[in-house]
């Protein structure tokens, strides 16, 4: 296979980006696709192979500090450089606008994936236990609450740890 193309995702994208996501059955939908564009339109990226989409990544910075998401290569060609060609183009992105602190939920079986990708790696950022994004140890996940109704309650909980603004994030009254 010849390197990926790695190019930034966009609307026409979306389809295909959910067909990936939905291999997990992470539940990713239009709406949640479009929300991160609009949050981080040049943070979101795919890999294309012979003109297909293969790999997506999506950013989302809130100052210093950004958050990795939907992170995920066609069953097929993990483990061939998709995954690290959109991380690279990831990271290369976050620093060019200032960010210093890259933090992101993975299931346990993909650390090792994270590990070799970056050169450091960082603590676990702050847990609300059984909230959104939460994982028993073998990597399942314990909650299936919406974003929605944890908006809020994860704002709290990082707020003593950082000044990130989540105002994009809330719903507009």
């Amino acid at each position: 296979m010849e390197g990926p193309n790695v190019r930034k995702l966009e609307e026409r994208d979306v389809a295909a980006a959910i067909a990936l996501t939905d291999l997990e059955n992470w539940g990713y939908t239009r709406a949640d696709f479009l929300r991160l564009l609009s949050l981080s339109p040049q943070g979101c990226f795919v890999a294309e192979s012979n003109g297909r989409v293969v790999g997506v990544l999506t950013t989302t910075a809130y100052g210093g500090l950004a958050f990795l998401g939907a992170v995920i290569v066609s069953p097929e060609l993990r483990g061939k450089g998709v995954g690290k060609a959109m991380m690279l183009a990831a990271l290369d992105h976050l620093r060019s606008t200032g960010v210093r602190t890259v933090r992101l939920n993975a299931y346990l079986n993909a650390i090792p994936f994270y590990s070799e990708s970056t050169r450091s790696s960082a603590g676990p950022g702050p847990r609300r236990p059984g909230g959104a994004g939460a994982f028993d140890r073998s990597g399942s996940r314990t909650s299936t609450t919406s974003p929605d109704s944890t908006r809020a309650p994860s704002a709290r909980t990082d707020a003593p740890c950082s000044t990130a603004s989540r105002r994009k994030c809330r719903p507009r009254s």
